[in-house]
């Protein structure tokens, strides 16, 4: 592929790989994208031979500008974190986003002006009990305490700051909380996010009219990316169906209406350049009406280049599209290359670009332009471009979903068809909603196409295997290695032998980390630890096996654990066990929504947690006990006084004390253990001699104290707080505590 006359593709790829190494890896390397641009401006100058070439300077623009972008934003969401963290402060802000409601709370996107009479500039999550009468526009002034985002979850805090936001807030006494502590000051004037934001709304409610149930909620899902309503198993199906993309506003759906408005004003013989004019428009009217998500601005900067060719006459080029967008994107917001959507949508694009044009010219010439042949031709091209998309966005789906559905091409193609019938009709009924008879016939053709594609949904997620877990760290660092040899043999070899070498070399790579993930996870068992401040919550897995111990009493809490959940991978939690200190609150119930787990086991179980437990069995006991097939096994006790768990593992033990007072005394078959995870209080009955590691969790005090009052003897003592992630490896009879500092 020639570079040289694609200088935006350059200029966007180079950036988006700068930002990606300085958000994942380390902001260093900002620094070090500024030096290397400086050098390679210098050396472009300075040589003949480059001088005189446009690349080179679009390459040095790249490394110069995405570093010094990124310098700038990181300086200033950490001295506004910093100086904002914990503090309480009457704040006025005005509102950006229209409301969202999770876990019986309502989250609002604001811009803050004002912090106790100070002027201040920086966007914060509001979060409110309850919600309130305002749109986007209006002003909120109210007392309220301010955190910084994320910090239990590094997932959490890269979503918000991909929004620009880094702050969150809530009420500073949310028991008095009511409407005389909350100013309003209403807009005088619509704004024209909050219009079109109207129009979303009126839309949704429109389809939830004519299809009031499941089917509504899916069209939705399609059209306006909005998920909420959705049910759990269905949201479970999608994603081991392999098409959460077709319910998160991309290409495709811009494409489906752009290009069929196109097709329509065509058939009433419109020029050319004047139907491309108006699909512009129509293009700016959705990408507003959809928020102007990263997904739709990448499809919407490429449409628009592309109809703006026919104004001009001139023919465009897919890669200086892509990276045009990727460019006015990611400096726009640095923090863009954190958005799921940006990278899952950006690189199924560039594998349609990258493949179908060399598949058109090996493949697809090759057939006969006969009419008998050409439905088959058809059908071999959307093939290969559910293929192509899949591949390009795959290594994105393995790094960051770690996980992959083995199903997604086969389920992309059976509803390749229905979706966009679905779509074209579900916004039809919105359209022709004032013409009754004709918005009913299209609300019934859209019902019906998304009734087939929730039937296949179904069928395919119900097969005994749906998706592979891509956690473990030999598949991350097998495909990031994959792809820098990928970009290596471009760049060395040409044709066919670039090809063959690329081959060859991956398959080396997929058999050296094959065998190392058998040979490193064979005969092990993890328990890893999740701090949370006040209390720890505990994952046990192995090759097959998955446990939950204990959670947190926090939304922050819960996030972090379905986090970690979804990070350990190997399909759903067999077991879950809960003390009944923790069993009867909101955002234990968020977890239980939010995750599948085959057993339940609490101590005295209320009715409302069996109204949220779903499909899970409820055991309701305080003494527990769940045999392996490895002979091995996980114990729990559970008393007013006394929460403990074990896990046995080839003749190593590891206690958890999730809640003690003092004087507890511990049951015979808990008195001894090799390491000992708590929190809090330790009961005076330990005895502190007989472990050989000790894991103190909670915050820097809590841990402190737990290691001061208890003089622990040869111990190895871990203290959570001061590192990202803290794990027990049990394997072959060993215990090694593995640390990952944040």
């Amino acid at each position: 592929m020639k570079f040289e006359y694609r200088p935006f593709a350059v200029l966007g790829f180079v950036t988006a790989a700068v930002l990606i190494a300085c958000v994942y890896l380390n902001e260093y390397a900002a620094v070090f994208a500024v030096a290397a641009g400086l050098v390679s401006l210098v050396l472009t100058l300075c040589v003949r031979k480059f001088r005189h070439k446009m690349l080179p300077y679009f390459l040095s623009a790249a490394l110069i500008i995405s570093g010094s972008v990124f310098i700038v934003r990181d300086s200033g969401f950490g001295n506004t974190a910093e100086a904002f963290d914990g503090k309480s402060l009457e704040v006025s802000a005005v509102v950006t986003e229209s409301a969202q409601r999770k876990n019986s709370r309502v989250y609002y996107m604001a811009k803050a002006e004002e912090a106790d009479g100070d002027e201040v500039d920086f966007s914060v999550r509001l979060s409110l009990p309850y919600e309130l009468d305002v749109q986007i526009g209006d002003r909120i002034t109210m007392p309220v305490k301010l955190y910084k985002i994320g910090a239990n979850s590094d997932s959490a805090a890269l979503y918000y700051m991909a929004k620009g936001v880094r702050l969150g807030a809530y009420p500073d006494s949310e028991k008095e909380f009511d409407s005389s502590t909350v100013k309003i000051e209403y807009a005088a004037k619509q704004p024209a996010k909050q219009f079109f934001a109207d129009i979303r709304n009126i839309s949704e409610r429109r389809i939830y009219e004519k299809l009031p149930n499941e089917y509504g909620a899916l069209i939705n899902g399609m059209l306006f990316g909005d998920t909420d309503l959705l049910s759990q198993e269905t949201q479970n199906n999608i994603k081991e169906a392999g098409i959460a993309p077709l319910f998160a506003v991309s290409g495709l759906h811009l494409s489906i209406w752009v290009l069929g408005l196109y097709e329509i004003l065509k058939q009433f013989n419109i020029r050319k350049r004047l139907n491309s004019a108006v699909c512009i428009v129509f293009t700016l009217l959705f990408m507003a009406v959809t928020g102007m998500r990263a997904s739709v601005f990448r499809a919407g900067i490429m449409m628009i280049i592309m109809l703006s060719g026919n104004l001009l006459r001139r023919r465009q080029d897919s890669f200086n599209s892509l990276g045009l967008a990727a460019f006015l994107l990611c400096i726009s917001e640095p923090y863009t290359v954190a958005d799921l959507g940006f990278l899952l949508s950006f690189t199924a694009t560039a594998g349609i670009v990258l493949c179908c044009p060399m598949f058109e010219r090996c493949v697809l010439s090759k057939f006969s332009d006969r009419l008998i042949l050409r439905p088959v031709k058809s059908i071999i091209s959307t093939v290969a471009v559910s293929v192509f998309a899949t591949l390009g966005a795959f290594p994105v789906t393995v790094i960051f979903l770690k996980y992959f559905s083995v199903w997604t091409v086969i389920t992309n193609l059976a509803v390749s068809f229905l979706a966009p019938i679905c779509m074209l009709f579900g916004g039809l009924s919105v359209m022709l909603y004032r013409v009754g008879f004709l918005s009913d016939f299209a609300a019934l053709i859209s019902g019906i196409s998304v009734k087939a594609i929730e039937f296949i949904i179904q069928k395919i997620a119900s097969a005994d295997i749906t998706t592979v877990s891509t956690a473990d760290n030999f598949w991350q660092y097998g495909i990031i290695i994959s792809l820098c040899f990928l970009v290596f043999t471009a760049i060395a070899f040409k044709g066919r032998r670039a090809v063959k070498a690329a081959c060859c070399g991956i398959l080396i790579i997929a058999v050296a980390f094959s065998a190392g993930s058998y040979v490193y996870y064979d005969g092990l068992m993890q328990a890893e630890i999740i701090n949370l401040g006040s209390s720890y919550s505990v994952i046990i897995h192995d090759k097959s096996f998955k446990a939950l111990i204990g959670c947190g009493l926090d939304s922050y809490s819960s996030v972090n654990i379905s986090d970690r959940l979804d990070y350990a991978g190997r399909g759903d939690s067999e077991i879950f066990l809960l003390p009944k200190s923790q069993s009867d609150n909101t955002e234990t119930y968020s977890l239980l929504k939010n995750n599948s787990f085959g057993t339940v086991v609490t101590k005295e179980c209320s009715e409302s947690l069996k109204t949220v437990t779903g499909s899970a069995k409820i055991v309701d006991s305080g003494n527990y006990e769940y045999r392996l097939n490895n002979g091995s096994a996980v114990y729990f006790y559970d008393t007013d006084e006394l929460s403990l768990a074990m896990l046995e593992f080839t003749d190593k033990k590891v206690l958890f004390i999730l809640n003690a007072d003092y004087g507890a005394e511990l049951p015979e078959e808990f008195s001894e253990a090799d390491c000992l995870v708590c929190a809090q209080i330790v009961p005076d009955s330990i005895d502190e001699s007989g472990f050989s590691f000790v894991i103190a969790c909670g915050t820097q005090v809590v841990a402190q104290s737990v290691v001061q009052d208890k003089a622990f003897v040869n111990t190895t003592v871990v203290e959570a707080f001061r590192f990202d992630s803290v794990t027990v490896n049990i394997k072959n009879g060993n215990i090694k505590i593995i640390t990952r500092e944040d």
